[in-house]
């Protein structure tokens, strides 16, 4: 049994789309490994417990490695906390609550849950589905 699964209140996810060439930026930028050709990122958030997105963050050249967690703070470790931008979802996630992420959201422990070998099958399980379910969003 999951502890408390109110607590877990979205998930996270960063997602490429394909997109045609910019003719008024043509380069490097834009071009993504996966779909060999150019993509834009962005980060969705969906509600766990109800049908809707909550956080949306982008688009930023497929290029810009890191996107997850740097959006999810909309700053860098190098900075203080309270300089990160105050509309990003690490300040916007309610008190208390999580979001559940992959592996790409790794460094954020007390916001976000991402599954790892030391956890219970029951907890493994509530992640494999609601990053599941994450998944038919995209």
């Amino acid at each position: 049994m999951i502890d408390d699964p109110e607590k877990y209140w979205a998930t996270l996810d960063g997602v490429n789309k394909t997109t045609y060439e910019f003719g008024k930026d043509p380069n490097a930028k834009h071009y993504d490994h996966q779909s060999h050709g150019p993509d834009l990122k962005y980060l969705i958030a969906v509600s766990i417990h109800r049908p809707r997105i909550v956080f949306t963050y982008g688009p930023v050249p497929a290029a810009v490695h890191d996107i997850n967690i740097t959006a999810f703070r909309l700053g860098t470790t190098e900075q203080d906390k309270s300089e990160w931008d105050g509309e990003s979802l690490y300040h916007l996630l309610p008190p208390g609550k999580k979001c559940v992420g992959d592996s790409g959201f790794g460094g954020e422990p007390s916001k976000i849950l991402v599954k790892n070998n030391e956890h219970s099958a029951d907890l493994k399980r509530f992640i494999e589905r609601v990053l599941s379910r994450h998944e038919s969003v995209n």
